[in-house]
């Protein structure tokens, strides 16, 4: 799947809370660990990227930025949105319906690769 290439700040020590893939989008829950996020209703919005796969109760890293590859058909300089339908992944068109956040979280740099540039925790619609 996703194979993530650090060009950014990476932070360690980071409690994972559920199993994550490798190039996750991934944010803090309540319970302060690290959780694959999503734009649905409570959503969790993303901090970072998993830094690799990590299993529940595993500690591990975080890339606060960075270049993920592994993708298809992204367009390039196209916003790219938390999904809303599958933590942990990206969609091309913002999200939408009440209780979701709308959040950019990269941009396309060619058809296979995202530059990981998180934005704020975005707008609740």
């Amino acid at each position: 799947m996703a194979k993530v290439a650090t060009t950014g700040l990476t932070i360690s020590g980071v409690p994972y809370g559920e199993d994550v893939k490798a190039g996750d989008l991934v944010g803090w829950s309540l319970g302060k660990l690290m959780l694959a996020c999503g734009a649905a209703v409570n959503p969790i919005p993303a901090v970072g990227v998993a830094a690799a796969a990590y299993r529940s109760g595993e500690v591990g890293a975080v890339h606060l930025g960075g270049e993920v590859s592994g993708f298809t058909n992204l367009g390039v300089g196209d916003s790219q949105y938390l999904s809303l339908t599958s933590p942990g992944t990206i969609q091309a068109t913002p999200p939408s319906g009440s209780g979701n956040v709308m959040q950019v979280v990269g941009y396309g740099v060619s058809l296979t690769r995202l530059a990981v540039v998180i934005r704020d925790w975005g707008s609740y619609l």
